[in-house]
């Protein structure tokens, strides 16, 4: 009983360290040059090596709960963080508070939907997974494998929409 609680222990304290250590990183109030997600995938790199030093050093706890724990954290963080992050709806409220007053669909749509589409297709270009021609858009071979992939994974857990993104 007393290693289970110092594991429940050890993972919610290095958890909480991912998380300051993330919003540290993220506000720049440990100065660095890193993006966003290589900050979080960095963090977790160092939570859970500070996990292994734990259990190598033979202290007395759970390794496999702490593990739980700490990944249960740090996945919930990432969630958080991107929904936040890219959220749509977040800025669709962000602006509408911003303006003060009604604000017309056709004002949101260049403000939000336009700015955010660009934003996307100028990844999927840049990845090498679309192309940008003269009249528009068309899908790269690598964009077909990687659709593909996509189609099976959403036949695999029956996802027809998920009305989320």
């Amino acid at each position: 009983m007393k290693e289970q609680i110092v594991s429940l222990i050890i993972g919610s304290i290095l958890t909480a360290f991912h998380i300051v250590w993330v919003i540290a990183m993220i506000r720049k109030i440990i100065p660095n040059k890193f993006s966003s997600m290589l900050i979080h995938v960095l963090s977790a790199i160092c939570t859970l090596s500070i996990l292994l030093v734990l259990w190598i050093t033979d202290v007395n706890f759970y390794f496999w709960l702490a593990f739980s724990v700490i990944l249960f954290g740090i996945s919930g963080c990432l969630f958080v963080f991107g929904a936040v992050y890219k959220s749509l709806s977040i800025r669709f409220l962000l602006m509408t508070k911003a303006q003060g007053k009604l604000v017309s669909f056709d004002l949101l749509d260049v403000l939000i939907t336009k700015v955010s589409f660009a934003e996307r297709t100028n990844i999927l270009c840049n990845m090498g997974l679309a192309i940008k021609e003269k009249g528009g858009y068309r899908i790269s071979k690598k964009g077909l494998r990687v659709a593909k992939r996509i189609v099976w994974l959403r036949k695999l857990f029956r996802i027809k929409t998920t009305g989320l993104y």
